[in-house]
């Protein structure tokens, strides 16, 4: 999950923020990435105490809407000028 977020501070939001917030978008991504990491070892522990498989169906469910909302993101940066 780390080389998806670390691709979403460096790849899309330097393309799509101007120069004024984009320090403050990178910082907000990389925060929300780390907070998550510390966070998910926490839960995976609770998800498997559950049942051995609940932590693989949770976190397809939290890819599938990763990629759910990558696609409803508003801007296309392929083939735009800089």
């Amino acid at each position: 999950m780390a080389t998806l977020n670390y691709a979403v501070i460096y790849g899309y939001t330097p393309e799509v923020f101007e120069a004024k917030v984009r320090g403050t978008a990178c910082g907000t991504a990389s925060a929300f990435g780390r907070v998550a990491g510390i966070i998910a070892p926490v839960v995976t522990g609770i998800l498997l105490s559950i049942n051995v498989s609940v932590p693989l169906y949770v976190s397809a469910l939290l890819f599938t809407i990763s990629g759910f909302c990558v696609v409803l993101l508003p801007i296309e940066t392929r083939g735009r000028q800089a």
